[in-house]
C-alpha cells in the first residue's frame, strides 16, 4: 500500500494506491490531525511508501522527489517561513510519519524543485541584496507539472524538440519556458501569487496597493484574504468561480471580462517565455479537462498566428494527447490531460525504481 499526502489548507488531501485501485480522502485539520490521519489505515496492512508534497521548498530542496530522513526534517523546517500554512502541515505529517511508521520508505514531493536550476537572473528580485540572501527569490510553483509536460512533449515527437513552452491551464493557471529540459523562466515567483491571475488570486500587481489597502484600513490578514482568495475570477465575477465558468460557463458580462483578461495574460506571458528562450518548438498545454479547453486554447492559439502557429480543426472527441498543430505550423501545439495524482505516483514509483537499480 502506497499513500501520498497533499496539504490544501484547512484540509489535507490523502489518496491510497493499493491493489484494489487508488482511494481519495480529505481530511479537517482539527485537533491532533497527524494522528487521526495515519490512524485511518489498517496497521496489519503493509505500507510500502509514504509520499509527502512540500509546495516550497525554497533553494534548499533541489530535488523533486527524495528520501526523507530525520534530518531532512530540519531542511523542510527551514522551508516552513515560505509557504507556512502548507509548509507546516507536511512537516508536522512527515515527523509523524516517520515516527510511527518507520519500516515505510518516505519520500519528499517538491513542487518547486524543477525551478531551483533557474539562472539568478530570472531567480532575484531587484530587493537589497541583503534581503536576497535571506532567501527571498522567485522559487516558481507546480513544478511537478511542468516536467510532466516537457516530458510527455517529448515524448510525443520523433524530432527533438528543444525550446518549449507548457502551459497548464487551470484554476492556478502557470506558464514555463523549457530549453533542453531544464527552466529558463516561469510565471510565478515567491509563491504562485505572483503571475497569471488564478481562481481566487490577483496575479500580477502593483506591490504599492498591498500599502494602500493598509492604509484605508484593513488588517494584513484581510489584504491577504482579498488578495489570495477573494481576487482573481472570484473578484471579476463577484462570486467564486473556476476556470471552467469563465471558459465555457453561461455567457455573462462579468465572466466573459474575466474570460478576455485571462487570455490576455496568458498571451503576454506566453511572449515573455519567447524572449527567455529565443524562439519556440512547441507550445504544451495541459488541463485536467482538456477536452473543455480546447475552444479557449484554439482561441489563444489565434492569438499566436504572427508566429506562424496554424491549428487544424478540433475533434469532438479523441485520445489524449492530442497535437492541434497543422502540417504547416511554424510551431507545434500539444494538448495534454492531466491527472495530478497520477504524475505523483508515477513519481514515488520511478523513483523507487531508480533506488532498485542502485548497487549496493
Amino acid at each position: 500500500m502506497k499513500v501520498l499526502f497533499d496539504p490544501a489548507p484547512p484540509y489535507l488531501r490523502c489518496r491510497v494506491f493499493g491493489h484494489g485501485g487508488a482511494a481519495a480522502h480529505l481530511v479537517n485539520l482539527q485537533g491532533d490531525w497527524a494522528q487521526t490521519v495515519l490512524r485511518q489505515f489498517d496497521p496489519a496492512a503493509e505500507l510500502e511508501t509514504v509520499g509527502y508534497v512540500l509546495y516550497n521548498g525554497g533553494n534548499r530542496i533541489r530535488a523533486a522527489v527524495s528520501r526523507l530522513s530525520r534530518s531532512a526534517l530540519q531542511t523542510i523546517g527551514r522551508c516552513v517561513p515560505l509557504l507556512p500554512e502548507h509548509n507546516s502541515m507536511t512537516l508536522q505529517l512527515a515527523a509523524y510519519g516517520l515516527q510511527h511508521r518507520p519500516a515505510a520508505r518516505h519520500l519528499l514531493l517538491c513542487d518547486t524543485a524543477f525551478f531551483t536550476r533557474l539562472s539568478p537572473v530570472v531567480r532575484n528580485y531587484a530587493l537589497p541584496y541583503e534581503m536576497t540572501r535571506t532567501g527571498l527569490g522567485r522559487y516558481g510553483a507546480f513544478g511537478l507539472c511542468h516536467e510532466w509536460i516537457w516530458q510527455q512533449t517529448r515524448a510525443q515527437t520523433s524530432a527533438a524538440l528543444q525550446k518549449v513552452i507548457s502551459i497548464s491551464l487551470g484554476d492556478h493557471t502557470s506558464l514555463a519556458a523549457i530549453h533542453n529540459g531544464r527552466p529558463r523562466e516561469t510565471t510565478t515567483g515567491l509563491t504562485a501569487l505572483e503571475g497569471v491571475m488564478s481562481s481566487g488570486g490577483c496575479g500580477d500587481i502593483d506591490p504599492t496597493i498591498v500599502f494602500l489597502l493598509k492604509t484605508a484600513g484593513l488588517s494584513y490578514s484581510d489584504i491577504n484574504r482579498i488578495l489570495c482568495n477573494e481576487s482573481g475570477f472570484a473578484g471579476l465575477a463577484g462570486r467564486p468561480c473556476t476556470l471552467g465558468d469563465i471558459v465555457s460557463g453561461p455567457a455573462r458580462p462579468e465572466l466573459a471580462l474575466a474570460k478576455r483578461l485571462l487570455h490576455y495574460q496568458i498571451v503576454k506571458q506566453i511572449g515573455a517565455m519567447l524572449s527567455a528562450l529565443g524562439g519556440v518548438d512547441a507550445f504544451s498545454f495541459a488541463s485536467e479537462k482538456p477536452q473543455a479547453m480546447l475552444p479557449f486554447v484554439l482561441e489563444i492559439c489565434q492569438a499566436l498566428a504572427f508566429l506562424g502557429v496554424r491549428c487544424r480543426p478540433a475533434a469532438r472527441r479523441g485520445r489524449w494527447p492530442r497535437e492541434l498543430s497543422a502540417a504547416d505550423s511554424a510551431v507545434r501545439v500539444f494538448v495534454h490531460r492531466y491527472d495530478r495524482w497520477a504524475v505523483m505516483q508515477a513519481a514515488l514509483e520511478s523513483f523507487g525504481n531508480i533506488e532498485q537499480e542502485q548497487p549496493t
